[in-house]
């Protein structure tokens, strides 16, 4: 996600605000807020002189994600105007399934394929292969583990099943001992 905060235009988060029917006076304001930064980077230890970018979001801002949203939009439309044009060919999960369009992949959503665990939240990101919901269901409560590694034995690189077992419930529990891990492999999205 830092990377897509990273990358979004400024004109373009203007026009979408525009486009949207914000208040010209208001979208003034959030570009102000938006554009206005300034950084210094340390090279071998000594600040360099302030710069400005001339894109991105800046992490942490309690704004961002709300603006990420509307650059969002942006890419919805896109894709409804590309599949309306016939330029966007649908995608096959598996031989026998239907495929899946524009907008309707992005509904969808995606799964995460299991590799070292260290780039899925337990609790928070899709990566249980049930076709209804794929997020973890059990509640967290106080636990602690939070990344699919920890749940991963350092010595065997395979579940750690006791502690699977005694972390979610019995149904959840076999699914997750039933996914393969790919050993060696990092955490990606299918």
């Amino acid at each position: 996600m830092s990377k897509a905060y990273d990358r979004v235009e400024w004109e373009f988060l203007r026009q979408m605000m525009m486009k949207m029917g914000f208040n010209h006076s208001w979208v003034d304001v959030v570009m102000r807020c938006v554009t206005t930064v300034t950084y210094r980077i340390k090279v071998n230890g000594q600040a360099t002189e302030q710069f400005t970018p001339t894109r991105g979001l800046r992490q942490g801002d309690p704004l961002s994600p709300y603006l990420f949203v509307i650059c969002a939009e942006g890419l919805i439309a896109l894709l409804k105007q590309a599949e309306r044009q016939g330029r966007l060919c649908g995608l096959k999960i598996c031989p026998r399934a239907p495929s899946l369009h524009g907008v309707e992949l992005v509904k969808k959503g995606v799964i995460w394929r299991i590799g070292d665990g260290e780039h899925v939240n337990i609790w928070q990101d899709p990566w249980i292969p049930r076709a209804w919901c794929r997020k973890i269901l059990t509640p967290r409560g106080d636990n602690i583990l939070c990344k699919i590694a920890d749940l991963i034995s350092p010595i065997t690189g395979q579940w750690d099943e006791q502690l699977v077992m005694d972390t979610f419930s019995a149904t959840e529990a076999r699914m997750i001992l039933n996914m393969p891990l790919r050993e060696g492999a990092v955490d990606f999205l299918a």
